[in-house]
């Protein structure tokens, strides 16, 4: 890969998170209502905890705001991931994980972990107790997940875990109740 092409990876890569997003709130790719953090979340730091501008994904129109109310959202593209250092506490995963977690706590939102690696499909990992208060609105997941349950973790293909989300007033709900 050519110097700095990890850097424009990873940044189309949230750009395709965001036509993704869009895409499931209103229908359409166009226009986007979900768009990357200034800095990719840098801007939470240089403005002490502004939960807008916290993660890497923010929402640019009212339609969006519920979600990253809900979710702070990170995006990562890597070559090769491997989810079984996770399980002990170590990789580069567990290392995204600890960040999002401690981002997640100070602007009193979910973490949401979107990734990737080359040549498969979308993941997002976020927490049990998520999952259960969106189980309590959507209902048990007709798609697989991972459980990683002494780390209260769960794993699912984006576009399932956006399908069992089917409505954002649903979603709504689920962040009033927070």
């Amino acid at each position: 890969m050519k110097k700095g092409g990890g850097k424009s990876k990873g940044s189309q890569f949230e750009r395709e998170i965001c036509r993704i997003l869009t895409k499931w709130i209103t229908g359409k790719a166009n226009p986007v209502i979900f768009w990357r953090t200034a800095g990719s979340g840098s801007q939470h730091t240089n403005l002490k905890g502004n939960s807008l501008m916290v993660g890497d994904i923010m929402a640019i129109d009212e339609r969006a705001l519920p979600f990253t109310r809900l979710f702070c959202i990170e995006c990562k593209f890597y070559k090769e991931l491997d989810l079984f250092p996770f399980i002990d506490n170590k990789g580069i995963i567990y290392s995204w994980w600890k960040e999002l977690i401690r981002k997640s706590n100070e602007t009193n939102k979910h973490p949401l972990l979107i990734f990737k690696r080359n040549r498969s499909s979308i993941f997002c990992m976020f927490s049990s107790s998520i999952f259960k208060k969106i189980s309590e609105i959507s209902g048990h997941p007709d798609h697989q997940f991972i459980s990683f349950k002494g780390k209260h973790v769960m794993l699912m293909k984006l576009f399932n875990f956006l399908d069992w989300i089917d409505d954002v007033e649903k979603l709504t709900t689920l962040m009033e109740e927070n």
